[in-house]
């Protein structure tokens, strides 16, 4: 019965409303921000070598510490923009 179906809908809005964004995070993040994943998943591995120099740098040190901050982030979503800059930082 539609009314039924309808009355179930606007009882479990809440877990409707929270799966829908669950969904749009994964599927942004698969569409706009792999590329930003990788990049951070390749810089921590290349920057682990040089590791202990890097951490006598007070710039290098702090990026690589957000970096590894949002790596372990259970949904670093709205933190993979920040990647890019702070890989430059390391880098340099």
């Amino acid at each position: 019965d539609s009314v039924d179906f309808f009355k179930e809908v606007v009882d479990n809005q809440n877990d409707y409303l929270d799966l829908e964004e669950d969904y749009r995070d994964l599927n942004e993040f698969f569409t706009n921000q792999l590329h930003s994943w990788q990049q951070l998943q390749q810089a921590l591995r290349r920057f682990e070598k040089n590791r202990n120099a890097l951490e006598k740098n007070d710039s290098a040190r702090k990026a690589m510490v957000e970096l590894q901050a949002i790596e372990s982030h259970a949904s670093p979503y709205n933190q993979l923009h920040k990647v890019s800059g702070l890989v430059e930082t390391v880098e340099a």
